[in-house]
């Protein structure tokens, strides 16, 4: 990014994500029951959940793992 007056120049990262689709996975048809499959986004696949899951006995946490990707794990709690 140029700024006129300024004798810096800014590097900026916009990349994005690419996210797959929820949508009913090939290798696994149904006839009857839900046409979505879970993807590689934990926030997707949770949302997923309590939209078919709708009472509030589900619980869900979340934990970070690792030192170097603080990769997100979700736990579901115990009735």
């Amino acid at each position: 990014m140029l700024i006129d007056g300024e004798e810096m120049i800014y590097l900026l990262d916009t990349g994005s994500i690419i996210k797959r689709d929820t949508s009913e996975p090939m290798n696994e048809k149904v006839v009857r029951g839900s046409h979505e499959g879970f993807v590689e986004d934990l926030g997707t696949n949770v949302h997923l959940l309590r939209r078919r899951i709708s009472s509030r006995q589900l619980a869900i946490h979340y934990h970070k793992f690792g030192t170097d990707t603080n990769t997100s794990v979700m736990v579901r709690s115990p009735l």
